[in-house]
């Protein structure tokens, strides 16, 4: 195995403990996260509040198993598209619009490469 062969490993890596770290914060604090969601105008703001802690979760644990990899990025990337355009852009939050932006081409990486060979995909 080449070195290269570790860099959708890191990349996987990286972007799970995000999504996971972001998902455990939704799932402690659900009603916030409805309630947040609700200020920026989603009807249904708990059930959207659910939805993305599930998102976010269970994305987070298939791109650290490299299970589905191509699918789960293409999944999560709707996260960061949805956080520039409803708040980002409209809040004027430039920060944010940077992280997501790098969060996007980290999971477009993710969709083009897959999974690579430290993954249940690429086992042999």
């Amino acid at each position: 195995m080449t070195w290269s062969e570790y860099s959708t490993f890191v990349l996987r890596l990286g972007l799970a403990a995000l999504f996971f770290y972001t998902g455990v914060t939704k799932l402690l604090g659900l009603g916030q996260t409805a309630g947040f969601l609700e200020g920026l105008g989603f009807p249904m703001a708990m059930f959207f509040a659910v939805l993305l802690m599930v998102a976010e979760l269970l994305g987070a644990i298939l791109l650290l198993l490299g299970l589905l990899t191509r699918w789960a990025s293409l999944w999560l990337l709707v996260i960061p598209l949805v956080g520039i355009f409803v708040y980002n852009l409209p809040q004027g939050a430039w920060p944010g619009l940077f992280n997501n932006l790098v969060v996007i081409c980290a999971l477009l990486s993710l969709s083009f490469s897959g999974a690579g060979a430290i993954s249940l995909e690429g086992r042999k």
